[in-house]
């Protein structure tokens, strides 16, 4: 069976900021067969208006957490679903999770993560 990789793009806080967003997708396939993904969102922030914009983003990510993992749990079980129809092999997601970060030491970088975890299940 062929290892499908799907990239997703959305609209994110860098780009209505007008900053260039990056999206990472990470995948280890470990021996049983199972997964574990980590997309993120990337954006820098040069100004310090930039970091209180994704300050303040992330306090509302933080705030409303289980209604924007209700609504990306939604849109990967759809993807799982569609992937696993593709492949002919069972696949489930689970133990959703995301979460905000500033990273960097000459320059600073927002990061938003979402991770699930498909699993296969036979």
């Amino acid at each position: 069976m062929p290892l499908v990789i799907l990239a997703l793009v959305s609209p994110n806080l860098a780009l209505s900021q007008g900053n260039e967003g990056r999206t990472r997708i990470g995948i280890d396939v470990l021996l049983d067969g199972s997964a574990k993904w980590v997309i993120s969102e990337e954006m820098d922030h040069p100004t310090p208006e930039d970091r209180d914009a994704f300050a303040n983003y992330s306090d509302v990510i933080e705030a409303n957490k289980a209604l924007f993992l209700s609504d990306t749990s939604d849109m990967f079980q759809n993807l799982v679903f569609s992937d696993s129809n593709v492949t002919g092999r069972e696949m489930i997601a689970r133990d959703f999770d995301m979460g905000t970060k500033i990273v960097g030491i000459n320059k600073e970088i927002g990061i938003i993560e979402y991770s699930p975890s498909p699993g296969r299940t036979s």
